[in-house]
């Protein structure tokens, strides 16, 4: 996020946002959609808006002339970026705001220059402007195809007289009817089955069968040129000859998990087995072809066998189109669009530019459908595609209608994305994903910076993805920041929402990034797919997910129908933390449709987590699955659930360990560890109703718990943070959940059951985050909360051996630990005497070093700092330590402290925190005078900023101090205002690192809620004390999915009531 709210926006891409936001200073705190007070989200785009720049130029492809000046009165028939541009119009550059006539379809591919850019406030703009014509200003990858002969040459093709032909000089994979109303019909590549999707919650219902017995096996495999490969046996509807098949297409669903339709060529026919040959998703044998994976066959001449399908006769670079159009109509009576162009703009690199108010439409999917992405960049087509590098690009109010893929852009050839906003975009109808923006690698930051995507509806996507995986609606991956909201996505063959925070794992350093994802509408999706969520996070956070609502997620695992009587065959999610760490699920709703025990359209769960940690989810409403919240790998702990509703649940609530069984995905998972950090779990607050199924497991032995009461005091025993898991009621708690009213019901036991949970911004490199939730294992060990993917974060599987570093908690018992203004949930304040009782984390800690023994994580680990090697190579490997071990010893960076306390009435003296020696270190204290002073010393030589705003008078104040390295500055602000600024005398090299333990609250009386640290200021973490203290004090998580403040105290849910 920007410092300064909408910052880095071009003066044009600023109206595209500037409606979302006028009633707020920054954009996370408007919803960007309408919010139902039900519980609902509309998509609410807002108006398009033309604002031109000083120079215009007209484009009319079907009346203008590329040697006219480009006005309105003389448009040009090409833009300037088009190869086929002509005269003046291909001798045009500069900055320009390019129009295209309203009513004209546009026929060509736009490649801009590379590093063609605008200026800042005066982007270069392809636009339309609403006085110069009328309709659609289309952008069209196709070409209308005339002059159409009855009959079929080809002898393959059944019932010649009822096909047309027409000749080629080009080779289309995608043929649409556009009607006389405009009305678009797709017209399918030859194919058998003759499906429809007839089930609109398994659409691949009509498909074919595989029949492979003893599938696990392995044995149903061949060896084809020199190559292994699968067999799909299918006695019932292979019954031809080899000549019946050679040539084909299969598209075959695949397991264990992921399982989406992929194309693979057809290289073999066994006529014995009644089986065909084709390879993998990864190519080869990969993967494995399931008893009951669903498949279909198409791309031959004999498929051609029913009105609305066409097939291509291809010779060179053209060839013979054949078609039957519905109810076998005569072509030349209606208009026919063949794809042609596969990418229509196509840049690698350019900076202020904005695309707006344009149609887009009918563009080519690469020949070869079985190709993976790797092989030819046209593989991912997109209309808007940009592969390179950019800044303050914007997509907005553009129309994507029967497209291959919408919008692409990716980071590439060591190029830098930043400032990317994506909005308004209606997208109906793609094969492929629908908008994806990557970094170029699997890092965050480095190669894309921030992201923007405000309400875009995305509908009917990704039904023929590209192989493998290519069917997401919506992708954001490895941004630094980025901000999602208002988004309306409806039916998708993957996920809705799929975002990768931090990196994928390696050896990068990744100090920062953060993700706001809210007010997002997901239903249908994953609906030729599984193991996915509708939002999806995956890695490093913080992610801050809130006020969305994710319904009936499918992810039918055809494989397993009819095996599965104790729980669903789908495996699909309402949200999904695939690996995610530091999340925020807040004021979000999940609902299913059924969840009837082993019915194949039973939902599986409203959360699921795998391998994560350090998440909280707070005051959610879910409704109707079979499995409310499902861990696995569970073993780091520090998972929260507090203030949720779970409403008419049908196995299990809280799935939170094997012992409930293995899952599909458990080779993910890796083996479960042998005990878990139940110390550092929370569940409380939480109001079940309709619960026919058990309560919970969480414990890594075989705990069982069919009610809340066994629930919650296996909880107790195991000292978990709050074991007071919530109430279970006998009366609705909901208004009228199946009609999707989420509402409370009169006198819902949910009144007053909602929690107040502290959900701190996002800093840059924290190594240090105290909640001061008091440790019912041990009151003296305060939990450590930082997150920070330094580079040993190497694999998720071992991040939770990495270190962290708890505070020791001298002299203190649990009676010390108090109710505090940040939580209400816990007594998270610590009273300490100063004396007699402070904080300390001991150099000896800081110093040890790390071995990471190269991502081998030890599951049993539970704390970092542990070796996961064993001992003998352990001694061997010095670990990681100095600098590179990232801990609250500072170095040379520039740094940061954060508290909110209060002191004993008129206290002076005293620090707050302090990591220092007589030669270098920091420190934060209370002075004479009540205030606050922060110094910092390298060297013997120290630098002090004194403060005079009094914080000693017994109410509780927030204190950011910071060391600005870069800059030569010391800042320090108080509740939320910056009070006092001074000179940093430290040369460029000089380090704080020093031998002394770092301390807190010792010599100083007081109570601590809250305290961390960070090697980066404000501005490093993109934003600004207004902004901080604004979310931390007064953001969303104070009010409810409707934006409406608590009566009194919090109701549990989404939805506070409010009547």
């Amino acid at each position: 996020m920007s410092t300064v709210p909408f910052r880095w926006l071009s003066a044009v891409a600023l109206i595209a946002v500037a409606s979302a936001a006028h009633a707020a200073q920054y954009s996370w705190q408007e919803p960007n959609a309408r919010v139902l007070p039900t519980g609902d989200i509309e998509w609410t785009p807002t108006p398009f808006s033309f604002t031109p720049g000083p120079s215009v130029k007209y484009i009319d492809f079907e009346a203008g002339d590329d040697n006219g000046d480009g006005s309105k009165s003389k448009p040009w028939k090409h833009h300037p970026w088009d190869p086929a541009a002509m005269g003046a119009a291909r001798e045009c550059a500069g900055i320009h705001t390019y129009v295209f006539k309203r009513g004209a379809t546009y026929r060509g591919i736009l490649r801009p220059p590379k590093g063609v850019t605008g200026e800042q406030g005066t982007p270069i703009q392809l636009t339309i402007d609403p006085a110069w014509g009328s309709g659609e200003a289309r952008f069209y990858g196709s070409e209308q195809v005339t002059g159409w002969t009855r009959g079929a040459a080809n002898s393959a093709i059944p019932d010649r007289d009822k096909v047309w032909r027409a000749d080629l000089e080009f080779a289309p994979r995608a043929v649409w009817m556009v009607g006389r109303n405009g009305a678009i019909t797709r017209i399918r590549l030859a194919r058998t089955p003759n499906y429809e999707a007839s089930d609109r919650d398994d659409v691949l219902s009509e498909w074919y069968l595989w029949e492979n017995p003893r599938w696990w096996t392995g044995e149903h495999k061949t060896n084809v040129n020199g190559v292994l490969m699968h067999l799909g046996i299918d006695t019932k509807n292979l019954a031809g000859k080899a000549s019946d098949y050679a040539g084909g297409i299969v598209w075959s669903e695949w397991g264990i998990v992921m399982g989406a339709p992929y194309a693979a060529a057809i290289e073999a026919f066994d006529p014995v087995q009644k089986a065909i040959a084709f390879q993998g998703p990864w190519q080869n044998d990969s993967q494995q072809i399931h008893r009951n994976n669903r498949y279909s066959l198409e791309d031959l001449p004999q498929f051609l066998d029913q009105p609305g399908e066409f097939w291509f006769e291809k010779k060179g670079k053209g060839g013979r189109l054949y078609v039957r159009l519905p109810g076998d109509a005569d072509p030349n009576d209606v208009t026919i669009e063949a794809a042609k162009n596969t990418t229509l703009i196509d840049a690698t690199a350019m900076s202020h530019v904005r695309i707006s108010g344009l149609v887009f439409r009918f563009n080519n999917v690469y020949w070869d459908l079985t190709a993976q992405g790797w092989r030819d960049p046209e593989v991912k087509s997109a209309c808007i595609r940009l592969l390179g590098a950019g800044d303050d690009v914007a997509i907005d109010h553009c129309r994507f209608e029967s497209v291959i893929q919408a919008i692409r852009i990716e980071a590439a050839d060591g190029g830098r994305l930043d400032n990317i906003l994506v909005a308004d975009n209606d997208v109906f109808h793609t094969d492929h994903d629908g908008i994806e923006i990557r970094a170029g690698g699997r890092e965050g930051g480095r190669s894309l910076g921030d992201v923007r995507v405000f309400r875009n509806r995305l509908r009917e996507i990704g039904f023929r993805p590209a192989r493998v995986n290519g069917h997401m609606a919506l992708t954001v991956a490895f941004p630094e920041t980025a901000e999602v909201a208002g988004n309306v996505i409806d039916r998708c063959g993957g996920s809705g929402y799929f975002t990768f925070g931090g990196k994928g794992g390696g050896s990068q350093d990744v100090p920062f990034c953060r993700f706001l994802i809210h007010h997002n509408k997901v239903v249908d999706p994953l609906l030729i797919a599984n193991d996915w969520g509708g939002i999806e996070t995956w890695q490093g956070g913080p992610f801050y997910v809130y006020n969305n609502v994710s319904g009936n997620p499918g992810g039918l695992m055809h494989w397993t129908v009819g095996n599965k009587k104790e729980g669903t065959p789908r495996f699909g999610h309402a949200y999904y933390l695939d690996g995610a760490f530091k999340n925020y699920h807040f004021n979000n709703i999940a609902w299913g449709k059924n969840n009837e025990l082993g019915s194949k359209y039973a939902n599986c769960a409203a959360f699921q987590e795998i391998i994560s940690y350090q998440n909280t989810f707070f005051n959610n409403t879910v409704y109707k699955f079979v499995v409310a919240s499902r861990r696995q790998a569970p073993q780091a702990g520090r998972d929260k659930f507090m203030g949720n509703i779970f409403d008419d649940i049908s196995q299990i609530v809280f799935r939170h360990s094997d012992a409930e069984g293995k899952d599909p995905n458990a080779r993910d998972a890796g083996t479960q560890a042998e005990t878990f950090a139940y110390e550092t779990d929370a569940y409380t607050s939480n109001v079940f109703y309709a619960i026919t199924g058990k309560l919970g497991v969480f414990e890594a032995e075989d705990g069982d718990y069919p009610d809340l009461a066994s629930f919650s005091a296996a909880l107790l025993a195991r000292k978990a943070l709050a074991a007071g898991a919530g109430v279970t009621t006998t009366n609705a708690v909901l208004r009228d959940p199946a009609r999707h009213d989420f509402r409370l019901a009169s006198g819902s036991a949910a009144v007053d059951c909602g929690v107040k949970a502290f959900v701190p911004w996002s800093l840059y490199a924290m190594v240090g985050e105290w909640n001061f939730t008091r440790n019912n294992l041990d009151p003296t060990v305060v939990i450590d909360e930082h997150w920070y993917m330094a580079p040993y974060y190497s694999g998720r599987e071992m991040y939770y051996t990495c270190p962290t570093y708890p505070l020791k908690a001298v002299g203190v018992s649990a009676a010390d630990y108090v109710d505090g203004p940040l939580e209400d949930w816990t007594q998270g304040a610590l009273e300490l005497d100063g004396k007699d009782q402070y904080l300390v984390l001991a150099q000896a800690d800081l110093a040890k070093p790390f071995v990471t023994g190269e991502g081998r994580g030890r599951r049993g680990g539970r704390r970092g700092g542990r070796t996961n090697q064993p001992p003998e190579e352990a001694s061997a490997d010095p670990g990681i330590s100095g600098p590179a071990l990232k801990n609250p010893q500072v170095y040379t960076s520039s740094m940061l402290v954060e508290a909110y306390l209060k002191t004993a009435q008129g206290q002076t003296y005293g620090a707050i925190v302090s990591k220092m020696d007589d030669k270098a270190g920091y420190a934060l204290v209370l002075n004479d005078k009540g205030a606050v002073t922060f110094s910092v010393m390298a060297g013997g030589t120290k630098t002090a900023l004194a403060d005079s705003v009094v914080v000693n008078d017994g109410a509780y104040h927030h204190i950011i101090a910071e060391a600005d390295r870069r800059n030569g500055a010391m800042n320090i602000y108080i509740d939320g205002k910056k009070t006092v600024s001074g000179e940093l005398k430290l040369a460029a090299d000089a380090s704080l690192e020093n031998a002394a333990d770092l301390v807190a609250a010792k010599g100083l009386p007081c109570t601590l809620d809250f305290l961390r640290i960070a090697l980066g200021t404000l501005a490093d973490a993109k934003t600004t004390i207004d902004e901080l203290y604004a979310w931390q004090f007064d953001g969303p998580q104070f009010r409810d999915f409707c934006g409406n403040a608590p009566v009194a105290q919090r109701d549990a849910g989404a939805i506070e009531l409010t009547e």
